[in-house]
């Protein structure tokens, strides 16, 4: 008798784990999870299992999966369209926190925070249908800061093959747009038709931008995928009524090509990227490559005939520990004329989006070639939260041949950034540089 009730006692302790005896989640920044426990888990926050009847467990749980179901949505808000072709922790993984019980339709708040720009909110309304996705994004400020955005498209996914169908459109107006003039010197550059009675160094335009586009992604293989894109785009450029600083207190504006005509584009381009990393860890090690071609010529009264190009090389070397990461990049980006008797607009040149010392609105160091080096330095702080030490630089040039330091600038920052798997949720960033120092809060949203 006395064995049997022994036997009943150890059968209970094994069927009942004790609190002291939880094993730890598998999901810590230190360890790496399989692309399964990827799609059905986020990265940091405690996995169900089987416990007995316990209600502190069965609170938390609760509290954890509002939490939970909030970064998955974010995660979608941030994420959606970044990639060329998403893999299923784009379409499919979204909790139902923001969205219907089906998981047909949902939307996410984006917030967008610059120094010294106004602040931006919208809303991400998704949709996605037998593999159809939708999206309408809008962010606003005012009447003359604002953006809307429309998208959809079809995917057809096999295996690890997948092919995308996919149409956009975007409207947009930027009443805080910045122009320093052409080359690494500005104020020596013979290109720049500077007033004599200018005072500041650079000038304020409104810009209103719409375009429409259509695309095929495919991804033949898990590391690689490619695209194709074909589009129309109109650019019109208006200078201040009053304020020492607007363009044209600053520049001839006159003999500044794109202003006195309305830019108008059709356009073909043709995109790849290849990414060795590991989509089951959020820092890995290996390399990154993607590039794209532009042929665009003018439409209407615009007459310009250019190609646009860039490519973007980028390794993750472990340091001391497999999740911290040393990433040396670069970033080059061109645009040469095809016609020579109607010179490129202004607008079209490239605009260094992946230097962090100023806003991706501030037209610096413009002109036919732009080089963007930078070394950053990735580390976990907890689950779910990173942060990341990085040193930016950027370099004009004429002539890629004849590029030189001089007149470089750059930028040594410190940014922390909320995340799950491999998926961005916000990132706040501080820079400081010649240019003084600069800061951005994103939540939702990519643009900086």
């Amino acid at each position: 008798m006395t064995d049997r009730i022994i036997y009943f006692i150890v059968l209970w302790l094994y069927c009942v784990p004790l609190i002291a005896q939880e094993t730890t989640t598998p999901t810590s920044p230190d360890s790496a999870m399989s692309p399964k426990q990827a799609y059905l888990h986020l990265r940091g926050l405690e996995q169900d299992f089987r416990v007995g009847s316990n209600p502190w467990k069965w609170t938390k749980r609760q509290v954890m999966s509002v939490a939970q179901y909030t970064m998955s949505g974010l995660e979608l808000a941030s994420g959606f369209g970044m990639n060329l072709l998403g893999d299923d922790q784009f379409i499919g993984t979204v909790e139902n926190f923001f969205f219907t019980d089906n998981r047909a339709l949902g939307w996410y708040p984006v917030a967008n925070l610059v120094s010294g720009f106004r602040p931006r909110i919208g809303a991400n309304v998704l949709a996605h249908i037998d593999g159809f996705d939708g999206l309408l994004r809008g962010r606003y400020a005012d009447f003359d800061k604002y953006q809307m955005e429309a998208w959809l498209a079809y995917t057809f996914v096999k295996s690890r093959y997948a092919w995308r169908w996919s149409f956009r459109a975007l409207d947009s107006r930027d009443d805080d747009r910045e122009f320093y003039g052409y080359g690494r010197a500005a104020q020596t550059d013979r290109r720049n038709m500077f007033l004599t009675a200018a005072e500041d160094p650079s000038g304020l335009f409104v810009q209103e931008y719409t375009t429409w586009e259509a695309s095929i992604g495919f991804r033949p293989v898990a590391i690689a995928q490619g695209n194709i894109t074909g589009g129309s785009k109109k650019r019109t450029i208006y200078a201040f009524a009053n304020g020492d600083d607007q363009l044209g207190n600053v520049f001839d504006l006159a003999a500044l090509p794109g202003y006195v005509t309305t830019v108008s584009h059709r356009f073909m381009s043709g995109s790849f990227r290849l990414d060795t990393r590991p989509a089951d860890r959020y820092h890995a090690s290996g390399w990154l490559l993607q590039g794209y071609v532009r042929y665009a010529h003018g439409i209407e009264t615009d007459r310009s005939r250019f190609i646009q190009s860039g490519i973007d090389m980028a390794a993750c070397f472990p340091v001391l520990l497999t999740n911290r990461m040393l990433m040396p990049r670069l970033v080059v980006e061109s645009v040469s004329p095809i016609s020579k008797q109607h010179p490129i607009p202004f607008t079209e040149y490239p605009q260094h989006p992946a230097f962090r010392g100023v806003s991706q609105r501030v037209m610096l160091r413009t002109d036919t070639h732009v080089v963007v080096p930078s070394l950053e330095y990735m580390w976990p702080i907890a689950a779910n939260f990173s942060s990341h030490l990085f040193f930016d630089g950027l370099l004009a040039t004429h002539h890629l041949a004849a590029i030189t330091l001089a007149g470089a600038t750059w930028a040594v920052g410190l940014g922390m950034d909320f995340h799950v798997v491999n998926n961005e949720l916000a990132r706040v960033e501080l820079a400081i540089g010649p240019y003084g120092a600069h800061g951005s809060i994103d939540v939702g949203w990519t643009f900086h």
